[in-house]
């Protein structure tokens, strides 16, 4: 496995994205997102929601905790978590390890690409990072894995104003 030195955190006025590296290289299996494995949490409560015995609420509490990939580009002038767009809709990749993250881009063809990517905090991604989407951008949780996930923008995943299943409300 070959990472490039983790970067600067992006400047003090956008403290979400940390910069981890440049993953150049498939990691290990044994190579966790971050020293202290929370990831392995988040692991659990989806593979316990995918056999019926987890609750979506659990999923979402640990993932609000968990420390998550995203892939960065600064291709428009500054740091950008990327998203991609399907049938019009938005969505963000992101992953629990740094192994589910070179699987998505082998899945996406792109394996003998080096890809950037930063660390956040899932709290901070539909807290912080999702608004600064278009409306309707939902996460796409281990993507290309046996445990992928859709979190679409609705009611109980993120906050109320981005929520498309919103009430209409008379102003």
């Amino acid at each position: 496995m070959a990472l490039a030195a983790p970067g600067p955190m992006m400047a003090a006025e956008s403290r979400v994205l940390s910069f981890s590296g440049t993953l150049e290289q498939q990691p290990s299996p044994a190579t966790p997102a971050t020293a202290d494995e929370p990831a392995s949490d988040l692991i659990t409560a989806l593979t316990r929601f995918f056999q019926g015995i987890g609750r979506m609420d659990a999923v979402l509490d640990v993932f609000r905790a968990a420390e998550l990939v995203v892939e960065y580009t600064d291709d428009s002038g500054g740091p950008a978590v990327t998203a991609i767009t399907r049938d019009g809709l938005s969505w963000i990749p992101v992953c629990s390890t740094l192994e589910s993250f070179a699987g998505w881009l082998q899945y996406c063809g792109r394996g003998a690409e080096t890809a950037r990517y930063g660390l956040i905090s899932g709290t901070e991604l539909l807290d912080t990072c999702l608004p600064e989407f278009p409306a309707g951008t939902g996460l796409l949780l281990d993507p290309g894995t046996e445990r992928a996930l859709a979190l679409p923008p609705v009611t109980g995943i993120v906050a109320p104003a981005l929520a498309v299943d919103r009430p209409e409300t008379d102003e």
